[in-house]
C-alpha cells in the first residue's frame, strides 16, 4: 500500500442522506485508515468545523454497522486501509 502524506480536506458526506458503514473482515479504526468525525458538525458551518480541533475516532468490529447523517463532516486519514461496505439512503421529509 502506498503511504500518502497529504491531508485530504474535511468533507461533508452529503446532506439529505444517511450513510451505513459495515466492517467486513477486520476491525476498522483510525489506526488502520478509517475516518474520524467532528461531533455535532451536522449543525455547524464548514468553516466552524475546520476550526474545531475535536475529532472522534470510530471503531467498528466485523459485522458492526455505523449510521451517519450525511451532514456530518469527516476527517479522512492520510493513509491506511480496510474493507467496509457502504450503503446510502435518501432521507425523506
Amino acid at each position: 500500500m502506498e503511504e500518502k502524506t497529504e491531508q485530504l480536506p474535511l468533507v461533508r458526506l452529503g446532506p439529505g442522506w444517511l450513510y451505513f458503514y459495515k466492517a467486513v473482515e477486520n476491525e476498522l479504526s483510525s489506526e488502520v485508515g478509517f475516518f474520524k468525525i467532528i461531533p455535532n458538525s451536522d449543525k455547524m458551518s464548514t468553516g466552524k468545523a475546520q476550526r474545531t480541533f475535536e475529532r472522534v475516532s470510530i471503531s467498528l468490529k466485523p459485522n458492526q454497522v455505523l449510521v451517519i447523517d450525511g451532514g456530518t463532516i469527516i476527517d479522512w486519514p492520510t493513509t491506511g486501509g480496510g474493507i467496509a461496505l457502504l450503503r446510502m439512503f435518501e432521507k425523506h421529509k
